[in-house]
Protein backbone atom coordinates (compact mmCIF):
# COMPACT_ATOMS: atom_id res chain seq x y z
CA UNK A 1 0.00 0.00 0.00
CA UNK A 2 2.91 2.51 0.90
CA UNK A 3 4.52 1.94 -2.29
CA UNK A 4 1.96 2.70 -4.14
CA UNK A 5 1.42 5.71 -2.29
CA UNK A 6 4.78 6.75 -3.12
CA UNK A 7 4.45 6.25 -6.75
CA UNK A 8 1.38 8.45 -6.78
CA UNK A 9 3.03 11.04 -5.07
CA UNK A 10 6.01 11.24 -7.42
CA UNK A 11 3.49 11.10 -10.52
CA UNK A 12 2.03 13.97 -8.60
CA UNK A 13 5.23 15.82 -8.35
CA UNK A 14 6.47 14.83 -11.74
CA UNK A 15 3.16 16.15 -13.21
CA UNK A 16 3.70 19.57 -11.45
CA UNK A 17 7.58 19.83 -12.46
CA UNK A 18 6.57 19.01 -15.83
CA UNK A 19 3.74 21.37 -16.17
CA UNK A 20 5.54 24.24 -14.63
CA UNK A 21 8.86 24.18 -17.20
CA UNK A 22 7.19 23.51 -19.99
CA UNK A 23 7.77 25.77 -23.08
CA UNK A 24 3.77 26.65 -23.79
CA UNK A 25 1.97 29.30 -22.24
CA UNK A 26 -0.62 26.13 -20.70
CA UNK A 27 2.39 23.63 -19.42
CA UNK A 28 3.90 20.97 -21.61
CA UNK A 29 2.15 20.02 -24.67
CA UNK A 30 3.44 16.30 -23.49
CA UNK A 31 1.20 16.38 -20.64
CA UNK A 32 -2.59 15.07 -21.17
CA UNK A 33 -3.56 14.99 -17.53
CA UNK A 34 -2.32 14.75 -13.94
CA UNK A 35 0.45 11.71 -14.02
CA UNK A 36 -0.39 11.04 -17.76
CA UNK A 37 1.93 12.09 -20.95
CA UNK A 38 1.31 11.83 -24.66
CA UNK A 39 2.61 7.96 -25.98
CA UNK A 40 6.10 8.12 -27.05
CA UNK A 41 6.67 11.55 -27.09
CA UNK A 42 10.00 13.31 -25.79
CA UNK A 43 10.11 16.07 -23.12
CA UNK A 44 12.47 17.89 -20.85
CA UNK A 45 12.58 17.98 -17.12
CA UNK A 46 14.66 19.96 -16.28
CA UNK A 47 18.53 18.72 -17.82
CA UNK A 48 16.76 15.51 -18.87
CA UNK A 49 15.23 14.20 -21.86
CA UNK A 50 12.68 11.88 -20.54
CA UNK A 51 10.50 9.80 -22.91
CA UNK A 52 6.80 8.39 -22.35
CA UNK A 53 6.20 5.36 -22.12
CA UNK A 54 3.38 3.62 -25.31
CA UNK A 55 0.73 3.92 -22.90
CA UNK A 56 1.24 7.56 -21.48
CA UNK A 57 1.40 6.23 -18.36
CA UNK A 58 5.00 6.85 -17.20
CA UNK A 59 8.28 8.57 -18.58
CA UNK A 60 11.87 7.42 -18.14
CA UNK A 61 14.98 9.78 -19.06
CA UNK A 62 16.66 9.09 -22.50
CA UNK A 63 19.53 11.31 -21.97
CA UNK A 64 21.25 13.67 -19.91
CA UNK A 65 21.84 17.27 -21.56
CA UNK A 66 24.81 18.99 -19.82
CA UNK A 67 23.95 22.19 -21.84
CA UNK A 68 20.62 21.58 -21.29
CA UNK A 69 17.25 20.89 -22.61
CA UNK A 70 14.30 22.68 -24.62
CA UNK A 71 11.51 21.38 -26.17
CA UNK A 72 12.15 18.03 -26.11
CA UNK A 73 15.72 17.43 -27.50
CA UNK A 74 19.25 18.35 -25.61
CA UNK A 75 20.81 21.45 -26.55
CA UNK A 76 23.85 21.33 -28.95
CA UNK A 77 27.32 20.70 -27.51
CA UNK A 78 28.72 23.99 -28.50
CA UNK A 79 27.94 27.07 -26.50
CA UNK A 80 29.99 29.07 -28.94
CA UNK A 81 32.34 28.74 -32.18
CA UNK A 82 35.52 27.48 -31.75
CA UNK A 83 38.18 29.98 -31.63
CA UNK A 84 35.81 32.83 -30.92
CA UNK A 85 36.99 35.73 -28.56
CA UNK A 86 36.25 38.64 -26.60
CA UNK A 87 37.38 40.29 -23.78
CA UNK A 88 36.43 40.16 -20.02
CA UNK A 89 37.97 42.64 -18.02
CA UNK A 90 41.46 42.97 -19.92
CA UNK A 91 41.37 39.12 -20.22
CA UNK A 92 41.05 37.23 -23.53
CA UNK A 93 38.50 34.46 -23.65
CA UNK A 94 38.83 32.12 -26.38
CA UNK A 95 36.55 29.42 -27.21
CA UNK A 96 37.25 26.40 -26.66
CA UNK A 97 38.18 23.71 -29.68
CA UNK A 98 34.77 21.70 -29.20
CA UNK A 99 32.88 24.84 -28.58
CA UNK A 100 32.06 24.09 -25.10
CA UNK A 101 32.88 26.79 -23.64
CA UNK A 102 35.31 29.66 -23.09
CA UNK A 103 39.18 29.54 -21.81
CA UNK A 104 40.63 32.58 -20.46
CA UNK A 105 43.89 32.77 -23.18
CA UNK A 106 45.92 35.54 -21.70
CA UNK A 107 46.07 38.77 -19.27
CA UNK A 108 46.71 41.51 -21.55
CA UNK A 109 48.46 43.47 -18.68
CA UNK A 110 50.27 45.71 -19.11
CA UNK A 111 47.98 46.38 -22.27
CA UNK A 112 44.62 46.32 -22.95
CA UNK A 113 42.36 43.82 -24.50
CA UNK A 114 40.37 45.23 -27.68
CA UNK A 115 37.74 43.06 -29.59
CA UNK A 116 39.49 39.39 -28.61
CA UNK A 117 42.81 40.72 -29.18
CA UNK A 118 45.74 41.93 -26.30
CA UNK A 119 46.75 45.02 -27.35
CA UNK A 120 50.19 46.76 -26.47
CA UNK A 121 49.97 50.12 -25.75
CA UNK A 122 53.87 51.04 -25.36
CA UNK A 123 54.01 54.83 -25.82
CA UNK A 124 50.18 55.48 -25.35
CA UNK A 125 47.44 55.46 -22.91
CA UNK A 126 45.93 53.51 -25.31
CA UNK A 127 45.13 52.39 -28.86
CA UNK A 128 43.38 55.55 -31.03
CA UNK A 129 39.78 55.18 -30.57
CA UNK A 130 39.69 51.59 -29.47
CA UNK A 131 36.95 50.56 -26.97
CA UNK A 132 37.94 48.33 -24.23
CA UNK A 133 36.91 47.60 -20.36
CA UNK A 134 39.36 47.55 -17.26
CA UNK A 135 37.90 46.16 -14.17
CA UNK A 136 34.52 46.14 -15.32
CA UNK A 137 34.37 49.67 -16.57
CA UNK A 138 33.55 50.48 -20.32
CA UNK A 139 36.24 52.77 -21.77
CA UNK A 140 37.26 54.99 -25.04
CA UNK A 141 40.26 55.97 -25.57
CA UNK A 142 40.45 58.96 -27.84
CA UNK A 143 41.62 59.51 -31.09
CA UNK A 144 45.10 60.36 -30.59
CA UNK A 145 45.41 57.72 -27.82
CA UNK A 146 46.55 59.77 -25.50
CA UNK A 147 43.61 59.80 -22.90
CA UNK A 148 40.20 58.42 -22.71
CA UNK A 149 36.88 60.23 -23.85
CA UNK A 150 34.73 58.03 -22.06
CA UNK A 151 34.85 56.45 -18.59
CA UNK A 152 31.87 54.33 -17.59
CA UNK A 153 31.82 51.95 -14.60
CA UNK A 154 29.38 49.12 -15.40
CA UNK A 155 26.68 48.84 -12.39
CA UNK A 156 26.30 45.55 -10.23
CA UNK A 157 24.06 43.82 -12.53
CA UNK A 158 26.35 44.70 -15.63
CA UNK A 159 29.04 43.49 -17.44
CA UNK A 160 32.07 44.98 -19.50
CA UNK A 161 32.25 43.43 -22.60
CA UNK A 162 34.32 45.12 -25.64
CA UNK A 163 33.86 48.70 -24.08
CA UNK A 164 30.38 48.48 -23.30
CA UNK A 165 28.68 48.06 -20.16
CA UNK A 166 25.32 44.99 -21.03
CA UNK A 167 23.06 43.72 -18.41
CA UNK A 168 23.94 40.05 -17.85
CA UNK A 169 20.07 38.07 -18.18
CA UNK A 170 20.86 34.83 -18.46
CA UNK A 171 23.33 32.15 -17.68
CA UNK A 172 26.00 31.43 -20.77
CA UNK A 173 24.75 28.58 -23.10
CA UNK A 174 21.88 27.90 -20.94
CA UNK A 175 18.61 27.57 -23.04
CA UNK A 176 14.92 28.73 -22.34
CA UNK A 177 11.89 29.52 -23.66
CA UNK A 178 10.41 32.54 -25.37
CA UNK A 179 6.93 32.63 -27.34
CA UNK A 180 7.55 28.68 -27.95
CA UNK A 181 10.87 29.44 -29.40
CA UNK A 182 13.82 27.96 -27.90
CA UNK A 183 16.39 30.32 -27.29
CA UNK A 184 19.96 29.74 -26.05
CA UNK A 185 22.15 32.57 -23.89
CA UNK A 186 25.19 34.02 -25.79
CA UNK A 187 28.77 33.57 -24.59
CA UNK A 188 28.71 36.55 -22.24
CA UNK A 189 25.16 35.59 -20.29
CA UNK A 190 23.87 39.23 -22.37
CA UNK A 191 21.25 37.98 -24.48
Amino acid sequence: MRRHENRRWLALVGAYVLLTLGCSGKGSPNITSIGQCTPNSRFCVENSLQECNDTGTSATEVASCPNGCLQGACLDQRVCSPGERFCLNDVRKVCKPDGSGFSADASCKPGVCVNGECVNVEGATCPASARFCEDNIAKTCNADGTGFTDYTPCEADQLCVNGECLVKICTPGAGTCNDNTGEVCNSTGTG
